[in-house]
């Protein structure tokens, strides 16, 4: 009997009267193999499924926090936007109330000077 291996399988030459057992006996240990590899296989694809599993936890841990990020930089943008709005209105009513006073000064000039009076 001689045997050799190549990729994970033994190989038996029959040999003499116990052939048929030794026959028999390959083809069990190419059976254990096959479902060794299978196994060790299976094992890798478990641990591929947890890395993975982790990793969307992961993600979605991270956006979560994302969206909490973005939920308060849209109030801090209201809130932003709200207190231009308000500064530019009071800006207004000053650039204008400066504007009415001018006129009101160059227009009293000018009657003051059609008229004569100082």
């Amino acid at each position: 009997m001689t045997s050799s291996r190549s990729s994970s399988v033994v190989i038996v030459d029959d040999v003499g009267c116990c052939g048929s057992k030794i026959s028999k006996d390959a083809k069990l240990l190419m059976e254990i193999r096959k479902r060794k590899d299978e196994e060790q296989k299976n094992r890798e694809l478990e641990k591929r499924n947890k890395e993975m599993e982790e990793e969307l936890k992961k993600r979605r841990e991270e956006q979560e926090k994302l969206k909490a990020d973005l939920s308060e930089l849209e109030s801090e943008n209201k809130y932003l936007n709200e207190k231009f709005m308000d500064t530019d209105q009071r800006l207004s009513k000053e650039e204008n109330k400066g504007f009415v006073d001018s006129f009101t000064d160059t227009l009293n000039k000018g009657i003051k000077c059609a008229t004569g009076s100082k």
